[in-house]
């Protein structure tokens, strides 16, 4: 086997790490948005408190605060989630290529291995768009919080 039968054999976990690389980039940035956000609405929470307001005005907007950080932080963990297994899957993908290295050069029959390393990769991708989906449904329920607490409709 040449090197260029090499390179060819590769291309599919190395097409699978730039692809995961690329997707981390999102779910990374969606990941810190969720972090600005709590510490966002935990700073309201201490300008609120120490405002000058009914008290009855005062709860309900430090009640809705809560409400919104308790939804983020289970949007936080579901993104926290879905990162870890795509770098289980990132993991994977780099581990099969250095196998598929080794079964050509040293002959060694691991193309079962490659093949289960790989359709892992794939399920645990599968799984964390899963997750990322979820996250985003409830995303739209958090900003409906806070759209029922500005115009006190329910959208």
């Amino acid at each position: 086997m040449n090197w260029l039968d090499l390179i060819q054999i590769t291309l599919a976990p190395v097409v699978l790490i730039t692809a995961v690389g690329l997707i981390n980039i999102s779910l990374y940035n969606r990941y810190g948005r969720i972090h600005d956000r709590i510490r966002h609405l935990l700073h309201d929470i201490d300008a609120v408190s120490s405002a000058q307001l009914q008290e009855e005005t005062r709860e309900k907007k430090i009640a809705n605060a809560k409400r919104q950080i308790e939804m983020l932080f289970e949007r936080a963990k579901l993104s926290k989630w879905s990162l870890f297994l795509m770098q289980f899957s990132l993991i994977g993908a780099i581990v099969d290529s250095l196998l598929i290295f080794v079964n050509v050069l040293e002959s060694v029959r691991l193309e079962v291995v490659i093949l289960v390393i790989f359709g892992f990769s794939v399920l645990l991708i599968l799984i964390s768009a899963v997750l990322t989906a979820v996250e985003i449904s409830k995303s739209l329920k958090g900003l409906s919080v806070e759209v029922e607490a500005v115009t006190e409709t329910k959208p």
